[in-house]
């Protein structure tokens, strides 16, 4: 992977129901054992526990983790499946320090939660975006035959929608737009993602900027647009006018609004 300029990561799962010392005690984040219905080896059998077994188990499996970062130096360890005991019973804050004397450099995601680099929500979109860097977990098991399309349908759409992916940040705030967008790395073009074909026009509220041209991404078709009668103090509506069928992404269609300057913003709380 190197050889080829890539960056090594490694999975590495904190749980090892195989290991003969695993079930040895509870889950001093669940006492009245709730997990022990889906998971009988999240505690103890019996709730008879042998904590020096748990400890052999977890000099264990650290010595696997400092092994990885020894021989092969990872750009990034993702951890999984924390939820089964607490940050102490896992020695997480040791585990974590041991990491980082061995490869300062080495990524750590956020289910070792005593050193996490960013945060990994899992099979669900957060209605709030967590604080600081994350990815969504979505996982696609065995990968069938209906996997493998959308994974390469997913792929086309972002290689002719790049602008639109990669480098970008956050669009524009709730309230401003009804759709996901994104947002340039230099500010000066706004993404709307329209994930369902827009019909007549498109809503942008509250843009201060003036507007150097509209198009539709992937594609170049410029946009005819508008700004509506606003108050005084607040900035005029944009309506763009909707792109003809033929230039509508199956999937999701992006708009691309070029601005003059960087992205500005009316957050005021308009009229009555």
């Amino acid at each position: 992977m190197r050889e080829k300029g890539l960056k090594v990561g490694f999975y590495f799962s904190h749980i090892d129901w195989n290991h003969p010392d695993y079930a040895t005690v509870g889950n001093d984040d669940d006492p009245d054992g709730a997990a022990r219905g889906w998971n009988r080896y999240a505690h103890a059998p019996k709730g008879e526990e042998e904590p020096q077994c748990w400890e052999r188990f977890r000099e264990q499996y650290h010595a696997q983790v400092y092994d990885l970062i020894d021989r092969f130096q990872p750009d990034l360890l993702w951890f999984d499946g924390e939820w089964e005991r607490s940050d102490e019973q896992w020695g997480s804050q040791e585990l974590g320090e041991g990491i980082l004397r061995r490869n300062q450099r080495t990524v750590i995601n956020g289910r070792l939660r005593t050193h996490a680099d960013y945060a990994t929500p899992e099979q669900a979109l957060p209605f709030v975006a967590p604080d600081g860097p994350w990815e969504l977990c979505l996982t696609v098991n065995d990968f069938p035959a209906e996997a493998v399309e959308r994974v390469e349908a997913l792929g086309a759409w972002i290689a002719k929608h790049a602008e639109a992916v990669y480098g970008t940040g956050a669009g524009l705030p709730a309230g401003h737009h009804y759709g996901p967008s994104t947002l340039s790395a230099d500010r000066r073009t706004i993404y709307l993602v329209c994930v369902e074909d827009p019909r007549g026009h498109l809503a942008v509220r509250g843009l201060k900027n003036v507007v150097r041209r509209v198009r539709v991404v992937g594609r170049g078709t410029e946009l005819a647009f508008r700004k509506a009668d606003a108050p005084d103090e607040v900035p005029d509506h944009m309506w763009i006018e909707a792109p003809d069928a033929k230039d509508l992404d199956a999937a999701a269609t992006v708009i691309a609004i070029e601005l003059e300057g960087e992205r500005d913003l009316y957050t005021g709380p308009g009229r009555d």
